[in-house]
């Protein structure tokens, strides 16, 4: 899976909405595989935000969608900070300029997989909401 997931980051995705619209269990290997930093920066740069965006839709809608679940499973696999990252927010992005995406989700502390963890993180992630915030306020 560590292949597959690294070719086509999407699957993760894909897997996560399908187990939790079907109520499967992820086997240990594709948990393993979907943890990997690798395919979180795959997911990363590979994958258009508007399919993430689509995949994330699937989850959270939907006649079976359990969106607490699907949230869930992005937390548990440390997915959050590739699927919600800002453009940019990853070591080596060009240009580099957000921090990893790090907060609460589902009132467990959350630190991306990539990137400088702690207060720092937490910081910078608030004056960037609070940057977007103002900017998208503008329009």
């Amino acid at each position: 899976p560590h292949e597959t997931f690294h070719d086509d980051p999407l699957r993760v995705l894909r897997a996560i909405r399908f187990c939790v619209r079907l109520d499967f269990t992820l086997h240990g290997d594709i948990v393993a595989a979907a943890m990997s930093r690798r395919v979180h920066h795959s997911l990363h740069v590979k994958v258009s935000r508007e399919r993430v965006g689509k995949e994330l839709e699937g989850m959270l809608t939907g006649k079976h969608a359990r969106p607490g679940r699907a949230l869930q499973m992005i937390a548990e696999l440390h997915l959050a900070g590739s699927v919600f990252a800002f453009p940019g927010s990853f070591p080596g992005d060009v240009g580099q300029v957000f921090g990893p995406v790090t907060g609460q989700i589902l009132g467990v502390d959350y630190h991306g997989c990539c990137g400088q963890d702690g207060p720092e993180a937490v910081a910078l992630a608030a004056t960037h909401r609070a940057r977007g915030w103002d900017e998208s306020s503008a329009l």
